[in-house]
């Protein structure tokens, strides 16, 4: 996707595939990392830099149809780990649920 800071608008285009080394049963998941960077940095490089990393969605199918404790730890160790490896721009993170579509955007100092 793209990140547009003058207009506060985060484009998302595509997405990808959960890497293979992800975790997941039944009510948990633990988003895998193999690969993961390689793939972005092809998405960026054959787009001349527009397109990159945005944001990550994951669904509640049987509720809470909010974002739970659990997700908002993650968000702050998604949020460390992106200002370590010098991302600035806002990560879009996505809830979906009985409920609909949630957003979060974490602002990244």
């Amino acid at each position: 996707g793209q990140c547009n800071l003058k207009t506060n608008t985060i484009h998302v285009v595509d997405t990808i595939e959960a890497p293979e080394d992800t975790i997941h049963r039944g009510d948990y998941l633990v988003l895998g990392k193999a690969g993961v960077k390689k793939k972005l940095s092809q998405i960026e490089r054959r787009s001349g830099a527009t397109f990159g990393y945005v944001g990550e969605w994951h669904s509640h199918p049987n509720g809470p149809d909010d974002f739970s404790t659990t997700d908002f730890e993650e968000f702050a160790n998604k949020a460390e780990e992106m200002v370590a490896d010098g991302a600035t721009k806002p990560i879009l993170e996505v809830l979906v649920s009985p409920a609909g579509v949630s957003c979060a955007v974490l602002a990244l100092v």
